[in-house]
C-alpha cells in the first residue's frame, strides 16, 4: 500500500567537499476496494451490509445519506458486518463504501437497495 523512495540532492557541486543530503519520501497508495459487499439482512428500517476485510491494517468507511462513517475492521478473517437503522420503508438508499489505510480511501463500491415496504 506504500512506496518508499530516497531522494538525493546534491549540493556546492564544484567544491572539494561535496555534500549528499537525503531525504525519505513515503507515497500511500489507495488500497484495494472491499470484495463482496452486499446487503446481509434488511427490514422496513434497517439493513445489515456485509463485505469482506481487505486486510488487517484496513479500516472502513461507509457514506450514506451525505455522512460518512467510520467502521474498524474487526480482528479476524471473518467478514465485516455494519447495520444502519432508522431507514423508511419503501425509500431507495444508495451506500458507498471506501477501504481507508493511512487517510487515503480506495475508490469506492456502491450497493443501492430499498427499504421494503411492509403489505398488510
Amino acid at each position: 500500500y506504500f512506496m518508499y523512495f530516497d531522494l538525493y540532492k546534491v549540493t556546492n557541486v564544484h567544491c572539494q567537499t561535496c555534500r549528499l543530503f537525503t531525504s525519505h519520501l513515503i507515497v500511500f497508495l489507495a488500497p484495494e476496494n472491499a470484495d463482496g459487499f452486499r446487503a446481509s439482512s434488511q427490514d422496513e428500517t434497517s439493513i445489515t451490509l456485509q463485505w469482506n476485510k481487505v486486510n488487517n491494517n484496513t479500516s472502513f468507511v461507509l457514506q450514506f445519506n451525505g455522512t460518512d462513517t467510520f467502521i474498524r475492521a474487526p480482528d479476524g478473517n471473518e467478514p465485516v458486518n455494519h447495520t444502519v437503522s432508522s431507514l423508511t420503508a419503501g425509500t431507495k438508499y444508495t451506500f458507498t463504501l471506501f477501504s481507508v489505510f493511512e487517510n487515503v480511501r480506495s475508490i469506492g463500491v456502491q450497493l443501492t437497495t430499498g427499504s421494503p415496504t411492509l403489505i398488510p
